[in-house]
Order: structure tokens, then C-alpha cells, then sequence
């Protein structure tokens, strides 16, 4: 196991690192209420991805793992996708604004699935985009994300009190007061968020994103107090789990990676929530 783990060492270190920083990501979208908005955009993001790879394959292009480069077609198409899609939802400002965004998402899915039922050699693709498989990233891939997902982190927690405080903001008066740097620092955390969203979509996979961004959030919410404690927690079970459900999926063999993390993530969770009730307990 041990042997096999290091032909993977790029790939485990990329991925957990990913999981940590759409962990922050996803608990702050959660705070503000905006995470059908970021379903929308993820959703967006794979249409686009899925339109680039139709691209390669209608001017004959090759492409595949091995080829991949950081101006590729599927990436581009899932950045400008996930943009396009973050601004509809931002334009978007009736009452039951999420009745709208799943109306959106609906859109989106369907053209998808539109889009894979006139390229039958999309098929393919489209389920690598949305399940994802941790096994089947390059070392280069992996280490581009790595290096990505290790800026994101840092600037994550190097502005996190005052992303919390734009948060807090949002979910209080629906706006980011403008007092201070928050506005700015605000706008860097929606960059940050689109972009760590598409790319870990385009390398990792739909599931994944979704699954890193609400799973561990969800399990946690109401267990850590304190945003010190509850940043670390987060960080701890999305590097525990991804790294767990990578280990389970190679030793049994059969089981697809990323709903390994997935539900890595769960398990992890429901037993840090015991932890904590009965360290509260005593």
C-alpha cells in the first residue's frame, strides 16, 4: 500500500490541499446563503468544460490527460462558463431569487447533457467531469492544482477575519458595509472562489468541488464555536477525508475515488461531531 501510495503522492497532496481550500470556500458561501448560487456556478463551470472538450473533438484535436496544458480549451470554457453563470445569478435580484437559480441550474444540466447527446464521444468526459477520478490525474495536473490550491489557502487565510467579517456583513445587512478594505477584500474572495471552483471542477470533477464546498461546512456548523476553531476543524476534515477516501478506493480496488472522499467527508464528520459533544459534555 505504502509502495502504491507514493505513485500518487502528487495527486493525494493536490487533492487534500484542493478539499481545504473549497472547504473555507464553501463555509463562507454557506454564511452568506449563497450556496444554490454556487451550485449554479459549478453546474456553468462543468457546461463549459464539457463545450471545450466538444471543441477538441470537432477541429479533430487530440486530448487527454498526458496533453494537458493550462490554455486548454475545457479549461478556458469552464472559466468563462463559471463567470458568465456567476454574473446571471448576480444580475439576478427578484424575490425567491433560489427558485431561480435552480431554474438556472436546470438549464445549465440540460444543455450539458444536450451538448454530450450530439458528441456521443463526449460521454466519456462527461462522466469524468461530473464523478471525477483522483487516480487518473498527471503529476502535472496534480501539481498545477497543488500550487494553485497552496495561493488559494494562502490568501485565504492571510485575509480569513476579514472574508468573515464581509460574511457577516452579507448574511446581516445583506451588503459589505463600506468601511475599511472589506469591499476589496471581498472582491478577491468571489476571484478566488470562481476560480478555485472551476479548476478543481475541470481536474477533480464536479462531485468533488460540491462535496468538498458543503459537506464538511454542513457537518460542522453547528458543533465548533469560534471561527479559529472552526477554520482548523474544517481544514482537518477535509485533509482527513480526502486523504482517507483516496486510501479506501486503492485498497479495495473497485471503488471510484472521489464518492470515497465524499463520503469520507460524512463519516469524519458525523465522528468529530460526537467528539465534540462529549469533550462539551465534560
Amino acid at each position: 500500500m505504502i509502495q502504491l501510495l507514493s505513485i500518487y503522492v502528487w495527486t493525494i497532496f493536490a487533492g487534500v490541499m484542493t478539499a481545504a481550500a473549497l472547504t473555507l470556500i464553501g463555509s463562507q458561501l454557506a454564511s452568506r446563503g449563497q450556496s444554490v448560487q454556487a451550485l449554479v456556478i459549478s453546474q456553468g463551470s462543468s457546461l463549459g468544460a464539457v463545450a471545450g472538450f466538444g471543441l477538441l473533438h470537432l477541429f479533430h484535436y487530440s486530448h487527454d490527460h498526458g496533453d494537458f496544458s493550462l490554455f486548454s480549451l475545457p479549461l478556458l470554457g469552464s472559466l468563462l462558463a463559471g463567470t458568465g453563470a456567476a454574473l446571471l445569478c448576480e444580475r439576478i435580484t427578484l424575490p425567491a431569487r433560489n427558485t431561480h437559480y435552480i431554474a438556472l441550474f436546470a438549464v445549465f444540466l440540460s444543455l450539458t447533457y444536450l451538448l454530450t447527446a450530439l458528441v456521443p464521444s463526449l460521454e466519456t468526459h462527461m462522466a469524468t467531469q461530473f464523478f471525477g477520478d483522483l487516480a487518473v490525474i498527471s503529476n502535472l495536473e496534480a501539481q498545477t492544482s497543488l500550487v494553485l490550491a497552496l495561493i488559494v489557502l494562502f490568501l485565504l487565510l492571510r485575509y480569513w477575519r476579514r472574508i468573515s467579517e464581509a460574511s457577516f456583513d452579507i448574511a446581516t445587512f445583506g451588503r459589505v458595509l463600506p468601511d475599511r478594505s472589506k469591499p476589496a477584500i471581498n472582491r478577491l474572495f468571489l476571484a478566488l472562489s470562481l476560480f478555485t471552483i472551476c479548476v478543481s471542477i475541470q481536474f477533480m470533477g464536479l462531485l468533488f468541488a460540491i462535496s468538498s464546498l458543503f459537506l464538511v461546512p454542513v457537518m460542522l456548523s453547528q458543533k465548533l464555536q469560534g471561527l479559529k476553531f472552526y477554520t482548523v476543524g474544517s481544514i482537518l476534515i477535509a485533509a482527513i477525508g480526502t486523504l482517507g477516501g483516496f486510501i479506501i478506493s486503492l485498497w479495495h480496488g473497485n471503488l471510484p475515488t472521489v464518492p470515497a472522499v465524499a463520503l469520507s467527508f460524512l463519516v469524519i464528520g458525523v465522528v468529530a461531531n460526537q467528539l465534540v459533544s462529549i469533550a462539551a459534555r465534560n
